[in-house]
């Protein structure tokens, strides 16, 4: 070398750290210093990790103190206010944490070994931190979600209930003014029945009736009107419980009208069943003139059959006329059975009813004479071996 820019005195195979001459021929300089470069490059990254250390631990110990901070204020995450207060407390620390770690990740940038290990560790640590204050802010922002949506829901149950409390009043009215309604019709038919035989009455009993259930029914029908619009008006309540308060309170005067619907439907006929009874009571009183008679045959002839099991005084006079007797009743009897038959054919409601009673009364009869005939075959045969 022609040019020397610098000289050191000292003896050794490796460039001494320190002695360094600046020129050469000058005084010995202690600012001057040669290391190794991985020396150097350690000392860089220590000095490094001393500045973003000093950094990270002031961001996750910032971090940890507001969590704990936060986690004793909320409690159990259902008071609004409570929770409406820690968002802003906690949510800083996001971006601290996150501008520490961006930090880190350029400081990490060339560096191996032991010092990006270090940095690795660093950069677990701010994470676990992150994930922690991320985790809460998502557990209180839902919580506040949570907690506002059912104060609010508590708001609108008591407009809901108040809004109900203004209808129920007119719905029980007009629910119990159609019972009474159909509880009058009731009462007003029951005047048919007490009129006995009174025809006149029982005519003016059946058209008191008549409009007492036309009352009763436009009292259902308004009623129900009243009640399906409420029903549908309330189906709009915002709250659950509203709802279904609603549903129970209207649901129970709709069961009440059709309790009395029930009971006033067979009223709707009391005319047609007027007609029927007459038209019944009617048949009965024709059959009734036959049937009388024809009885009166069957007991005439019983008697006689009577007569022949005493075995007293019996001819063949005696018999013929006890036979007669069977006979004309029997004939009688048939008579009638046609005649009721015929009338079951035009018959309707009521009228075969009572039909049937006296068809069933004239088949009794009937089977008298089956009897009575028995007896006078029995009392002719022993007349016969005498």
């Amino acid at each position: 070398g022609t040019q020397v820019w610098s000289h050191n005195g000292a003896e050794s195979q490796t460039p001494p750290p320190s002695g360094w001459k600046i020129p050469w021929d000058g005084a010995v300089r202690p600012s001057i210093s040669v290391v190794l470069k991985a020396q150097y490059e350690m000392a860089l990254v220590q000095e490094t990790l001393k500045g973003i250390g000093g950094e990270i631990n002031e961001a996750t110990t910032a971090a940890k103190q507001a969590l704990d901070q936060i986690q004793a204020t909320v409690g159990d995450y259902s008071n609004p206010e409570s929770l409406k207060a820690a968002e802003p407390v906690l949510a800083p620390h996001v971006s601290t944490l996150n501008e520490a770690l961006k930090k880190l990740m350029e400081a990490q940038r060339g560096v191996s070994g032991e010092g990006a290990k270090q940095m690795a560790q660093m950069g677990s640590q701010i994470r676990a931190m992150q994930t922690g204050v991320n985790n809460e802010l998502t557990k209180i922002r839902n919580a506040r979600a949570n907690a506002e949506h059912s104060a609010r829901m508590k708001e609108v149950e008591v407009k809901d209930l108040a809004a109900l409390q203004e209808i129920m009043p007119e719905a029980e009215q007009k629910t119990n003014l159609a019972e009474d309604c159909v509880e009058k019709a009731v009462i007003t038919a029951e005047m048919i029945t007490a009129a006995g035989e009174d025809t006149e009455e029982v005519k003016s009993a059946v058209s008191q009736t008549e409009h007492a259930v036309q009352e009763a029914q436009k009292a259902i029908g308004e009623a129900r009107i009243f009640l399906n619009a409420k029903q549908a008006s309330t189906r709009r309540f915002e709250s659950d419980g509203g709802r279904a308060k609603a549903n129970t309170d209207l649901s129970r005067l709709q069961n009440l009208l059709q309790e009395a619907q029930t009971k006033l439907n067979p009223l709707k006929t009391v005319r047609q069943d007027f007609l029927q009874r007459q038209a019944a009571r009617k048949a009965s009183a024709e059959v009734m003139e036959k049937l009388t008679p024809a009885e009166l045959d069957v007991d005439r002839a019983e008697e006689a059959s009577n007569m022949l099991q005493t075995g007293k005084d019996l001819t063949k006079e005696v018999m013929e006329q006890a036979e007669q007797a069977v006979a004309t009743a029997t004939e009688h009897v048939n008579s009638v059975l046609r005649f009721i038959e015929q009338k079951k054919k035009a018959a309707t409601g009521f009228a075969v009813e009572e039909l049937t009673k006296l068809e069933e009364r004239a088949k009794g009869s009937q089977q008298r004479l089956v009897t009575i005939k028995s007896s006078q075959r029995a009392a002719e045969e022993r007349m016969t071996s005498e």
